[in-house]
């Protein structure tokens, strides 16, 4: 045998289970593709009696639960100092998002010009963030979209045990007022989610 006739016998045996292992790959399924993270995610559906919220301060005895949201009624007492929270019935993992966005709408008689929109992790650390509402026509529900990283971290007891705010352990919910007009209230508090 020529040289080159035996080079080119050794090269087409060499290629040939190349090619089959090709083949067997090609054929194989492809790996499923893993689902893409929501865009985003309710955190608090606040019409109707399906989520349970805890008011406290002056709103303690002036929310009203309906098919709309929570309503805190100045005409019942409520004013700046004053709020309503929610445990999450498991912690949600929040990292991947970039805002909370919160549904609210300001009735006739409102005089408190900012709510606040907070949120706990398992740890007790609260993050919130401010929200102006005065500008608001009233009765026009509206989403109000706040960047999470314009959250404001809590100090004192609402400081929790480790620094800072763990996102992917999100726990808890709360609306409130500002906490410095003593003035009455009226909001509606209709959702809270997250959003990339």
């Amino acid at each position: 045998m020529k040289r080159s006739t035996l080079l080119l016998l050794f090269v087409s045996t060499m290629a040939a289970p190349l090619a089959v292992r090709a083949e067997d790959v090609a054929s194989q399924p492809a790996p499923a593709a893993r689902p893409p993270a929501p865009a985003g995610v309710m955190i608090a559906d606040l019409r109707g009696e399906g989520t349970v919220a805890y008011p406290y301060g002056s709103w303690a005895e002036a929310l009203n639960r309906t098919a709309d949201g929570i309503a805190a009624v100045g005409s019942k007492g409520a004013q700046g100092d004053g709020g309503a929270c929610g445990n999450l019935p498991a912690p949600m993992d929040l990292s991947g998002m970039t805002y909370i966005e919160v549904a609210l709408a300001v009735g006739n008689t409102n005089e408190v010009p900012e709510v606040t929109v907070a949120v706990g992790d398992t740890d007790e650390t609260m993050a919130s963030a401010r929200i102006r509402v005065d500008q608001l026509v009233p009765s026009q529900p509206v989403w109000f979209r706040v960047p999470i990283s314009s959250f404001v971290l809590g100090t004192g007891k609402y400081a929790g045990k480790v620094p800072g705010l763990d996102w992917t352990k999100v726990a808890q919910w709360h609306v409130q007022g500002d906490w410095a007009t003593k003035k009455p209230l009226q909001v509606l508090f209709i959702a809270i989610r997250a959003h990339r």
